[in-house]
Parts: structure tokens; sequence; C-alpha cells
């Protein structure tokens, strides 16, 4: 009675579906690398991905700096459903940068940053929403770039959160980071006093933060090497920092409980050794491995091929934990292993999407091939055996019981893997739903 009660009362989210663990029993199962669609993108690059529907069901969408995708017009910004690409519109007229979804109140809509002026034919400079019919500006936008987008609640109900190189945002001085709660920008104190390149939210144990990592050397005045926490109120360094920039961040539990990765084109964190990622506890820095060499990292996101949850690594290095790993890898919580034969070209974004063939990695970037095949700009990496996702059954016994209700209620709120049933990186009242709708059901 008390289940019934509790899905009365909550409203029903969508849920993507995560993997389920499968054991390789023969190279039948092996993950692979496929293109997605023809491989017809334009001469130049994709730079970020996200997932969104506008209303005729989940779809991934893809920005970069292109002016067609599979001999069609798209202006730098593409929509794939799972079996065809589409345009946004008329697009926008330069570089996205940065993607995310937002509800401000009228509903779910796709944000978009980067270096454009105009979205279809209206002037938007540099962030546009889309609600799936139409472009609209967010007041009169960025003096500069935006780099970075997320979605955080500091205090005065969930924002859209924009970063990058600007210095005002809806006309006001802003420090590069800025605030939108659906109706005008805010700064977040002074700033910082350089380009912010990645935004994330994260827990430390003290409530959640909003992290950013760049090129800056000061956060609210205060020093903060390439990465700092804003807390809702003031800006706080992570112990010394690292020692280059930082272009990608995320949040992992390998086993040990959640921490901030961050990646980018550093050597020390903290004051040690710590090639191109490093990982923060909420107190100090420690190093993966030998890390990566050869390049830079430039995104990560957890996914599990049929082998078990780990962080995929992307960006331009060569080696991963000493062994080749052509721009891409897997962290495994111990060491470092290679996505195949890897990507030839940089790679730039990472995201989990389910096309209805079951749950992949979608791989975007500057290269043309992937695991050796033609996959122009972006690729997918999953293991064929993974076709039956069951998302509800959290703890993988083959029934939607107590037992994950309980792993879900236990980690609602924190940002973690476990109980996460969409993959979004956090327990939340979509997962919560995912399960209630499942329960009492066996899953294939």
């Amino acid at each position: 009675m008390m289940i019934k009660s509790l899905c009365a009362m909550l409203v029903a989210v969508p849920a993507m579906l995560t993997t389920n663990a499968v054991a390789y029993g023969n190279d039948d199962c092996s993950p692979e690398w496929t293109p997605v669609g023809s491989g017809q993108y334009g001469p130049l690059v994709m730079i970020a991905l996200a997932e969104f529907s506008d209303g005729s069901g989940p779809a991934l969408y893809a920005g970069g700096h292109f002016m067609w995708v599979d001999g069609s017009p798209a202006s730098n910004i593409a929509r794939w459903d799972g079996s065809v690409w589409s345009a946004l519109g008329m697009g926008v007229n330069s570089f996205v940068a940065a993607l995310t979804v937002f509800d401000d109140g009228s509903g779910p809509a796709l944000y978009a940053g980067g270096f454009f002026h105009t979205a279809g034919e209206i002037v938007v400079n540099c962030i546009a929403r889309w609600d799936g019919t139409a472009w609209s500006p967010l007041g009169v936008g960025m003096s500069g770039q935006v780099s970075a987008l997320t979605v955080f609640d500091d205090g005065g109900g969930p924002a859209l959160f924009a970063a990058g190189g600007f210095t005002q945002a809806g006309g006001i001085p802003t420090g590069r980071i800025a605030r939108w709660d659906g109706g005008e920008w805010s700064p977040l104190g002074t700033g910082v006093n350089s380009s912010v390149v990645a935004l994330t939210v994260f827990d430390d144990g003290s409530g959640p933060a909003l992290y950013a990592g760049g090129t800056f050397t000061e956060a609210g005045g205060n020093p903060a090497n390439r990465i700092a926490r804003w807390d809702g109120g003031e800006w706080s360094p992570l112990g010394t920092g690292v020692n280059g920039p930082v272009s990608a961040l995320t949040v992992f539990d390998d086993g040990s409980g959640p921490a901030l990765y961050a990646g980018g084109e550093f050597t020390q964190a903290g004051g040690s050794p710590a090639n191109g990622i490093a990982r923060w506890d909420g107190s100090s820095w420690s190093a993966l491995g030998a890390g990566v060499t050869g390049g830079n990292v430039r995104a990560m996101k957890f996914f599990d091929d049929g082998s078990g949850s780990a962080l995929v690594v992307g960006g331009s290095f060569l080696q991963a934990g000493g062994n080749p790993a052509s721009r891409i890898a897997r962290w495994d919580g111990a060491e470092w292993s290679p996505l195949g034969t890897g990507v030839n070209g940089t790679l730039f974004a990472l995201r989990e999407f389910d096309d209805g063939s079951g749950p992949a990695l979608y791989a975007a970037g500057g290269f043309a091939q992937a695991g050796g095949i033609t996959a122009n700009r972006i690729a997918r990496w999953r293991s064929p055996c993974i076709t039956a996702p069951c998302p509800a059954d959290v703890n993988g016994d083959g029934e939607v019981n107590l037992a994950d209700l309980n792993l879900v209620l236990a980690n609602f709120g924190q940002q973690t893997s476990q109980g996460d049933t969409n993959g979004d990186g956090v327990v939340d009242l979509a997962d919560l739903n995912t399960v209630l709708a499942a329960f009492g059901t066996s899953c294939p």
C-alpha cells in the first residue's frame, strides 16, 4: 500500500536506459566501434553532445562546426533520432561548444552555447534556447564565447549556469561565469580571471556545489589554480589546484565513493604528479596511475560497456597508463585499457545514448576513423550483446524489488552511479519513478 501511494504522488518521468553488465563469453560480445549514419558530416568538427526529447522521443543532439549531415543542410547543430539526422531549423551561424537541457518553468528545452551570434534569424549572442520548434534568446546574451553549460541549484532554485570567455552576461559584468534563472542573468561574485572551459556539480560531503575548470588562476579575487568551487555564496580553491588548463570535469564512483575527476593538460595536481587527469575526494588530489600522455583530456563519461562501470576518457592523448591508447581509454578504478584501436583525431565529447538497439557510448570530435572504420566526426562504442537493458533492476539480480528501491532511496540526491537508472550522474525522482513503475517485475 505504501508503494502504491508513493507511486500516485509521483509525476512520471521518462527514463533513459542504462547498461546491464554482461560477461564476455566470446569475441562476439566484445565491444566494438560502429559509425552513426552514413558518416558524411561535413569537413570540420563535432564538439558537444546532449540528449533531449522535443516531445517526439529522446534524441541525441550534436553541436560543433559543420554545415551538413548525411547530405542535408544543418548549420552547426543537428539531431540524431537513431536512424536519421535532421536540422534544428536554420541552426546557428558559428561554432556550438556546449549543450545542456534546462527547464526554466515553461518546460524542458535544449540550450546551446558557443561562438555564434544568431540562431535561426534571431540575434542571440553566443547562447540560445531550442524548444523543439523554434530558437529564442536569453536576454541580450553574452559579450563573448560560451564554452560550458550546466544546471545547478545554488539555493535559489535550479538555474542554468554558463561559462566561457565572456566578461558580460545580459549587459552586466560577470567575470566569465553567470547564472540564468529563466528571466535574467546574475554574476557569481566577481567570477574568475580567465576562461572557464568545464562545469559540473559535485557534493564533497558538505553539500552540492558548482565546480569550474579552465585556464584561470583566481576565483572570487583569491588564488585558485585552474579549478574552483562555488557554493552559492563564495568561491574556494581545491587545494593548490593543478599546474595546467582543465578542460573536462565529471563525477565518478570507482567503488570507494563518489569523487570529482578533472582532466586537461597538466602534469601535477595538489603539487604531486598527475598526468592529464586527477581525482579530488573533497580534501586531497590523487593520480590515476600513470595517467595519460602525448596529449590532453577533453571529455569524460562513466559508462558500462558490459565489463562493469568505468570512467571513459577522451582527448588528444596517445597513451594511458603507459600503454598505447589512441585518444580514448577506460579507467576501471585500478588500471587503464584502450577502447579498441581508438580514433584518429582529437575527441571532444562523450555521451551515453540508447537509439533503441541498446545503450552505447557516443564519441564526437575531429576524427575520420574509429576502430579503423570510417566514422566521420562521430561514432559509437558498444557490446552487441547488450540488447535488453533493464534499468529498474538496480542491483542486477533479475528482479525489481525492495532491494532496488532501497538502493535508490539510500543514494537519493547523490551524484553516484549506484541507483542512477538513467545515466545522468545523479540519483533523483526520475530514477525512483523508474523503479516504482517496474516494481515486482522480472528482468530478462
